[in-house]
C-alpha cells in the first residue's frame, strides 16, 4: 500500500481554502505529466469535461525468484516493512488472502496519522496481486502488484489508479500538501520497490 489516498483532512482543508481560490483554475495544468479530458456523464445525463482518472507506475529488477517476491508483497502483516506511508496492516472479520477479502492499513505520514480500508481484487499467485482502497463503502484507489520472470530473477511493477473523479479544489490541496497527487505517488511507489528489493536482493 504505497499511498493509500488518505486526501486532506478537514481542519487542513478550511485553513488552505482562501488559499485555493486564486490557484483552481490552473489546478490541472500543476502537477507534473500529461493531461488528458474525458467525456463524463453526471446523473443528469448530460455531458461535461473532467480531467481522466489519474493512474502511474514504477518497475524494479529483483534478484530473487516471482515465488520468493510474491511471499513478501502478498503479505499485508509485512506492508510496514516496505511501505514509505502504512505503518501497520490487519485482516478484517477473520479474513485471509482471497478476493473479496478485506484488510485495514494505518498509515502515518510525518504527523498525520489515518486509517484506510481495503478490498483484494484479483490473486493470481505469483503473478498478480491487486486490491483497492475505500471510504465509506466507495472506491478509492486501486493498487496492483505484477510479477514477470526476467534474465536476472523477476520484473517486478508496482501501479496505482485513483477510481474517482477528483475534485478541482481537491486537487489543489493535494498540491500544497503534498506536491501533486501523482508525484506524492510516483515517490511511494519508487520508495517502495527499492525497500522490497534490500529486503529479497540485499
Amino acid at each position: 500500500m504505497g499511498s493509500p489516498d488518505g486526501g486532506a483532512p478537514a481542519h487542513e482543508g478550511s485553513e488552505l481554502l482562501s488559499r485555493t481560490l486564486l490557484l483552481c483554475f490552473y489546478a490541472p495544468q500543476a502537477e507534473t505529466g500529461p493531461r488528458h479530458v474525458e467525456w463524463v456523464v453526471d446523473a443528469a445525463g448530460a455531458r461535461r469535461n473532467a480531467p481522466a482518472m489519474q493512474s502511474g507506475r514504477a518497475t524494479c529488477e529483483i534478484a530473487a525468484s516471482p515465488e520468493a517476491v510474491w511471499v513478501l508483497i502478498s503479505d499485508i502483516a509485512r506492508t510496514g516493512e516496505w511501505s514509505p506511508e502504512c505503518v501497520r496492516t490487519e485482516w478484517l472479520d477473520g479474513a485471509s488472502l482471497a478476493a473479496g477479502s478485506g484488510f485495514r492499513g494505518h498509515n502515518q505520514q510525518g504527523q498525520r496519522t489515518w486509517s484506510m480500508d481495503a478490498v483484494v481484487d484479483e490473486v493470481d499467485e505469483p503473478r498478480r496481486f491487486t486490491f483497492h482502497t475505500e471510504r465509506d463503502g466507495r472506491p478509492r484507489t486501486r493498487w496492483t502488484w505484477d510479477l514477470a520472470v526476467s534474465g536476472t530473477g523477476t520484473t517486478l511493477t508496482e501501479s496505482w489508479e485513483r477510481l474517482f473523479p477528483t475534485p478541482v479544489v481537491q486537487r489543489v490541496l493535494e498540491l500544497l500538501l503534498l506536491g501533486g497527487r501523482h508525484r506524492h505517488n510516483q515517490r511511494n511507489l519508487e520508495a517502495s520497490l527499492a525497500r522490497v528489493k534490500a529486503i529479497l536482493d540485499p
